[in-house]
C-alpha cells in the first residue's frame, strides 16, 4: 500500500520540501494509516506534520477514547497534536444544519486555523478509494448531474488526499501487516446518515 500511496503523491506533485502537512486524524484507520504513511514519507519529502483531531461529543466516552488515543499516539511520536472538541448537535440546531454538515464545517474550519500558522501548509485527509465511489453515488442521488461523477478532486487548493487512489481493502491489509492498532466508530454502522447509507 505505500506504493500507491507515493504513486498518488507524486503523480499530483502533493508534496514539497518544507511544507508543514496538517492530517486531520480521527484515530479510525484511513486517518491512521495517512498519518503513519506521511510519518514514513516526511524525511524523504522534507515534510513536518501536523496532527489535528476534532472531537464531536457526539458519542460521549467513545469520542473521549478517540481524543486520547490520537493524542497519545502523537506524544509517543513527537508529533504536534492539536485537538479541538465542539457540541456539534449544538451547532447544528443554532445553523439550521445537520449533524453531517455541522460537523464538516467544523473540521475544514479547525484544519484552516491551524494552517494559517505555517507559511507553507498542506492539509491532508484521508479519503480514499471507497470514498470517491460513495462520492459519485451521493452526487448523482441528489440530482448533480454529470458534473457530479467527478467525485473528490486528488487536490484542491492546499488540501490533498495521498490515499484517493486507495482502496480500504488495502488500507486495512496495511495497518495488519504493521501491527498497527485503530478505533472504529461504531455509528459508522448505522443507517441514519445520508452516506452511511450509501456505504452499507
Amino acid at each position: 500500500m505505500p506504493e500507491s500511496f507515493y504513486k498518488t503523491v507524486k503523480k499530483y506533485n502533493m508534496l514539497s520540501s518544507g511544507d508543514t502537512v496538517i492530517a486531520g486524524v480521527s484515530g479510525g484507520a484511513d486517518s491512521l494509516a495517512l498519518l503513519c504513511l506521511l510519518c514514513e514519507a516526511a524525511p524523504r519529502f522534507g515534510i513536518n506534520i501536523h496532527v489535528v483531531h476534532i472531537n464531536h461529543r457526539l458519542r460521549g466516552k467513545d469520542a473521549d477514547g478517540d481524543q486520547a488515543f490520537v493524542e497519545n499516539f502523537c506524544r509517543t511520536r513527537n508529533i504536534p497534536c492539536t485537538s479541538y472538541i465542539y457540541e456539534v448537535e449544538q451547532y447544528a440546531a443554532e445553523n439550521g444544519l445537520s449533524c453531517e454538515e455541522a460537523g464538516r464545517t467544523l473540521r475544514y474550519a479547525s484544519f484552516e486555523r491551524i494552517a494559517k500558522t505555517y507559511s507553507s501548509p498542506k492539509i491532508a485527509t484521508a479519503h480514499h478509494l471507497s470514498d470517491n465511489c460513495e462520492t459519485v453515488l451521493h452526487n448523482i442521488l441528489r440530482g448533480s448531474g454529470t458534473t457530479g461523477l467527478a467525485g473528490i478532486r486528488p487536490v484542491r487548493g492546499i488540501y490533498i488526499r495521498p490515499l484517493i487512489e486507495t482502496s480500504r481493502s488495502e488500507i486495512v491489509e496495511y495497518l495488519r501487516s504493521n501491527n498497527i492498532e485503530w478505533r472504529t466508530d461504531e455509528t459508522n454502522f448505522h443507517a441514519i446518515y445520508t452516506r452511511n447509507k450509501i456505504r452499507l
